[in-house]
């Protein structure tokens, strides 16, 4: 596991200790929300700067995950809310390494997802009819005629 330092572990117990409910691997706390939660339970005192620079750590090493969300208002303009935070198997597995309470439960929830959306991409798989070998050659020899007719070449 790669050394992650204090404020970023303490970043990482902020998400996960606000994480969306029983079911939720997911986070929709705020960065402003994780500076104020920094100072009044860790004594850690850091900026907006630093709390994105340690948000794009965990993510490089592949603890989280963020997508960004957006909205629309009424009169059509789009405003920017605040990113979704996921906690990925090897972040839940950084925790559980650090026997934080409720990690195994994170783990096992992520873990239980991934199983059952590989059964769901692999049902999707079966329904598309895919070309057989011979299709597939045919296919390609009719793209490389197509491709060469168009060209001319010239004497030397």
């Amino acid at each position: 596991m790669p050394f992650i330092g204090r404020t970023a572990y303490c970043v990482m117990l902020v998400i996960f200790k606000n994480l969306g409910g029983k079911k939720a691997p997911y986070s929709l706390i705020s960065v402003d929300k994780i500076i104020e939660l920094l100072e009044m339970f860790h004594k850690i005192t850091v900026g907006r700067r630093w709390v994105f620079y340690i948000l794009a750590l965990l993510e490089l090493i592949g603890f989280i995950k963020r997508q960004i969300r957006a909205g629309n208002r009424s009169d059509g303009t789009v405003y920017q809310q605040s990113s979704m935070i996921f906690f990925k198997a090897r972040g839940a597995r950084f925790l559980m390494g650090k026997l934080v309470t409720g990690a195994k439960e994170l783990w096992k929830r992520i873990i239980t997802w991934a199983e059952n959306e590989k059964k769901r991409i692999s049902a999707e798989r079966d329904l598309t009819r895919q070309p057989s070998l011979p299709e597939q050659t045919i296919d390609q020899g009719r793209f490389e005629s197509l491709a060469l007719s168009g060209i001319k070449t010239f004497p030397a």
